[in-house]
């Protein structure tokens, strides 16, 4: 079994180029309306695969090459650990979790990323549907949970747009929460000093 694997899809003879025309930076005001701008300096969107089958990380590879419209750079953890190493080695726009990862789970994995400060979005992936996981991984902080079965390549960009506009959304609102506090303590202390 590969272990440790990157692909790069405009790059890789296996899967046909994919290109990325919309733009994934989010102004404020077009945050509050879901607007997509360009993607980063690159134009990849950079994913982290955590899967421990080899079958299920050739499914997800194959099922990417066929999006339309977009460039992925993936890279692909075979282990929970691993995929706790590359996710605070690397920068990434996303992250695909399967439930299942040996006596470990998805949502465990989830739960250790959050604690180490990651804050791209996280799709749970699993083999077999299950509401209360489903419940549970939603109120962890995944941003979706998607059964491998049901799987296209239409449903994963869909989840992949939804995640990453909601993830910038969250993000400009964080900034212009930021700005407010800091604009707030100004004021405050401008009205102290002319007191």
């Amino acid at each position: 079994m590969i272990q440790n694997f990157q692909t790069d899809f405009s790059t890789n003879l296996e899967n046909p180029p994919l290109h990325f025309q919309g733009d994934f930076g989010i102004s404020t005001a077009g945050a509050m309306e879901g607007s997509l701008k360009k993607p980063k300096s690159n134009g990849k969107v950079h994913l982290l695969l955590v899967e421990d089958d080899e079958d299920d990380y050739v499914l997800i590879r194959g099922i990417l090459s066929q999006i339309p419209d977009w460039t992925f750079r993936l890279d692909w953890a075979a282990t929970f650990g691993q995929g706790l190493e590359r996710a605070a080695a690397g920068r990434y726009d996303l992250c695909f979790l399967d439930y299942r990862l040996g006596e470990r789970t998805g949502i465990e994995l989830l739960e250790r990323l959050q604690s180490m400060g990651f804050g791209a979005p996280v799709l749970i992936l699993t083999g077999q549907g299950d509401r209360r996981i489903d419940l549970k991984a939603m109120s962890k902080g995944a941003a979706d949970y998607l059964e491998k079965s049901d799987l296209s390549p239409n449903m994963v960009e869909r989840a992949l747009r939804y995640a990453l506009t909601r993830a910038r959304a969250l993000e400009a609102l964080r900034a212009s929460e930021r700005r407010l506090k800091q604009m707030s303590g100004r004021l405050l202390q401008a009205q102290r000093m002319a007191q």
